[in-house]
């Protein structure tokens, strides 16, 4: 059984990385909002594929090209 100090110990961890994950999601939220501007903003299309060369995302350049119903198709298909 914990003593008092050692709960203690362990509920000021569990808050510091509670905070560490905060910040570090609020990073990622803020990078992918970055790059998906950045390419939005790119003339040429551009997809991006799953490990199974599924396409998992398509900029407009590709969805001009190639169509708006890109994501979930295999790329050998497209």
């Amino acid at each position: 059984m914990l003593s008092v100090k050692q709960r203690a110990q362990r509920v000021r961890l569990a808050a510091s990385l509670q905070q560490r994950v905060d910040l570090v999601t609020a990073d990622l939220r803020q990078a992918k909002e970055f790059l998906t501007l950045v390419l939005e903003s790119v003339g040429e299309g551009i997809v991006t594929t799953d490990a199974s060369l599924v396409v998992t995302s398509a900029n407009q350049g590709a969805r001009d090209v190639l169509g708006s119903e890109l994501v979930g198709r295999p790329l050998g298909a497209l």
